[in-house]
């Protein structure tokens, strides 16, 4: 490995240091010192260290990726002039340790002494700080809803856009931007100023055209306490944010991913940015709440839950193209969309069957309803835009939204499998597994099946 990392963190405008040995306490500290010190740059701290250091095995690969063994650990031990134990701590590492005590708790009362005089002298901030370090976060969904009152037709990503300049205004803890895809994912927060080394008030962060880097801010942001980070790209790209998305999982952090253009839909950028597979790819990841809303109302409860997801990170999946916003069935939306699925349209009778659709492919099982309705099929239309919220809802609730012994057929506009634990088997899905092609967005879903025409014979045919 040559690359000059020193070189490149320096170019980046980065205090850089470096420590010569690992093994050398004191000249570590004094370089942690050092960084700190400089309030004006990061800092970077680039030590030699051996692999494996002190064993038989020292500088190989082995003691990277295997045990180091009974033999070389006693050798290990016994050049260090340890006792063959198996487990053991030196007495003085016990009282080096010991001794910080009174100064930790010394440390905490001076901390609460000063919080308790700046709770006198600055009463409304502390109370913010003090919620915003909890993450009591308030969203106001009717206020987000209001927004569209007089909206026919918007892309969710429009919608978000719209969404994220009122929430501004409600959380002063939301910061965020985009990997140079701002104005594509509507991420920009038009008052809220850009963050830079010459103003730190500033919301909005030009990450630049580098995802993975943005989701590492995201999470170390959201692991500071007193923010709510969000980041947006397209939703192909998130192959690119997987790493940080996975993490934020497994740390069980608020971490909220604006993830644009969402399907084949998309269009003329073709196959490279259609994101076939990567919908239910992200899924797969444990604690991370995957939100694919129908509309403009499903998108404002969607950025209520990721508000309010303190626990885990959120992957908003935003439509490219103009959807209708559904207004004859807001009272619905209101009260059931944060519960991950529900059912939008009931049968007019007993049902043969439920249609359950995610994202833009709602509308078209909404139109597939009215179809099969004048064919003298009745079903009932089902809007799941969150998996796991869904899967966390009581075994009734789950039951009044999928029936037992009731046809279930799903329409989404990426890969079909998974789909199978709520259809019950993968024919019952209208899917793409294939990479898409360079078209209109509207011919790309007419060519790959996703028409009125084409759902309703497969239900029909699944009946």
């Amino acid at each position: 490995f040559t690359e000059d990392v020193e070189a490149r963190f320096k170019a980046y405008g980065w205090q850089v240091l470096r420590v010569e040995s690992s093994e050398d306490v004191d000249a570590m500290q004094a370089a942690i010192e050092e960084a700190k010190a400089d309030t004006m740059h990061p800092s970077l701290i680039i030590v030699r260290t051996h692999i494996g250091f002190g064993s038989p095995k020292q500088d190989s690969p082995s003691c990277h990726g295997e045990p180091l063994g009974g033999e070389a650990l006693a050798a290990t031990k016994e050049k260090a002039g340890w006792p063959q134990e198996m487990f053991y701590v030196p007495a003085e590492v016990k009282e080096h340790f010991a001794a910080k005590l009174d100064g930790c708790t010394a440390n905490e009362a001076a901390w609460k002494a000063l919080m308790d005089d700046y709770k006198m002298v600055y009463p409304e901030l502390a109370k913010e700080l003090e919620d915003r370090i909890a993450g009591n976060s308030m969203v106001n969904l009717t206020a987000l809803e209001a927004i569209f009152k007089d909206t026919v037709k918007n892309a969710t990503r429009e919608a978000s856009g719209d969404i994220i300049q009122v929430l501004a205004a409600q959380l002063p803890e939301l910061v965020g931007g985009s990997a140079d895809l701002g104005p594509s994912n509507k991420t920009i927060m038009k008052t809220g100023g850009y963050f830079s080394k010459l103003d730190r008030t500033g919301r909005n962060i030009h990450f630049g055209v580098r995802e993975h880097a943005m989701g590492t801010v995201l999470n170390g942001i959201s692991l500071h306490g007193g923010f709510i980070p969000f980041g947006g790209t397209f939703l192909v790209f998130a192959d690119f944010l997987r790493p940080t998305i996975r993490m934020a999982a497994l740390m069980g952090i608020q971490s909220v991913f604006v993830l644009t253009h969402d399907s084949i839909a998309l269009g003329e950028d073709g196959p490279t940015h259609q994101p076939i597979e990567t919908t239910m790819a992200l899924r797969l990841i444990p604690n991370v709440s995957v939100i694919r809303p129908a509309d403009a109302l499903e998108t404002a409860t969607a950025w209520q839950q990721a508000c309010l997801n303190k626990y885990k990170p959120t992957c908003l999946l935003l439509s490219r193209q103009k959807l209708t916003v559904l207004h004859d069935y807001a009272a619905t939306i209101h009260e059931n969309a944060h519960k991950g699925a529900y059912v939008l349209s009931p049968a007019k009778n007993e049902a043969k069957a439920v249609l359950i659709g995610t994202g833009s492919e709602v509308h078209l099982a909404l139109a597939a309803q009215a179809k099969l309705a004048e064919e003298g099929v009745d079903v009932s239309v089902v809007s799941m835009p969150c998996w796991d919220a869904f899967d966390a809802q009581s075994d009734e609730y789950k039951e009044s939204v999928l029936p037992a012994g009731v046809t279930k057929f799903a329409v989404e506009a990426g890969v079909p499998y998974g789909w199978s634990r709520y259809t019950g088997n993968e024919n019952n899905v209208l899917g793409i597994t294939t990479f898409g092609a360079s078209a209109p967005g509207d011919v790309m879903m007419e060519k790959y099946g996703f028409t009125v025409e084409n759902l309703v014979a497969r239900v029909k045919a699944a009946l």
